[in-house]
């Protein structure tokens, strides 16, 4: 849908339409900074990739603020291998006509910038013929929510039971693992909120002592 690989909006939502021989795709944006300031900002939830059909995947692009942002993808060559990185990028410039969204990205605190983005979801719903057309936001109003998920029972029935248990399987290890950073970050703000240092800090020291002792005594 767009031949040229830089190209500028004034809107806030960008789509773009891409034909690959991939199992699944993955995409992430990036805000580029000033030459010499360090490395480009990630955009939290800002990319959610739909798969259409057969090597058909539409890239929903939310821009935050006016300002240049580099899209990246990364590819599945099959739905049980690794992510790797594709050279393919899009350069997309938000005008000054662009809304700006959030108030700045290295606020990740601010109320705007945790409402911000599209829902976070799996690559491998595709695998498995889902697409989520409603709700298409990260936060859900206070109140009743409308979601509409489609589910295409042709390309489900499609694929092999066999592969489908190793999807399933990486899937689970791969939310326990997420939930166990977010649970380990999550106590982390806390031990520091109320002044006091992270757990692992004490064991570091704990165990410093114990090594100190048994040398002494040795």
């Amino acid at each position: 849908s767009h031949p040229t690989l830089t190209f500028s909006t004034d809107r806030s939502d960008v789509q773009i339409v891409l034909r690959c021989s991939v199992a699944m795709l993955r995409a992430s944006l990036n805000k580029q900074t000033m030459l010499g300031t360090g490395k480009d900002i990630p955009v939290p939830r800002a990319t959610l990739v739909t798969k259409a059909g057969d090597g058909l995947f539409l890239v929903h692009v939310r821009v935050p603020m006016p300002a240049m942002y580099t899209l990246c993808f990364e590819i599945f060559e099959n739905y049980t291998d690794l992510p790797k990185k594709h050279k393919l990028q899009y350069t997309i410039t938000a005008t000054e006509f662009c809304p700006p969204l959030v108030p700045s990205l290295l606020e990740l605190e601010h109320p705007h910038v945790k409402r911000f983005g599209f829902p976070v979801g799996h690559e491998v719903m595709g695998r498995f013929g889902l697409v989520l057309l409603s709700p298409l936001t990260h936060m859900l109003k206070l109140g009743w929510n409308y979601i509409l998920i489609y589910a295409d029972l042709k390309f489900e029935a499609s694929r092999s039971t066999g592969d489908d248990q190793k999807v399933l399987e990486k899937m689970r290890k791969s939310a326990e693992a997420a939930q166990k950073k977010k649970d380990a970050r999550a106590a982390r703000n806390t031990a520091l909120k109320h002044g006091r240092q992270p757990i692992e800090r004490f064991a570091t020291k704990a165990s410093f002592y114990q090594s100190c002792d048994s040398d002494a005594s040795g």
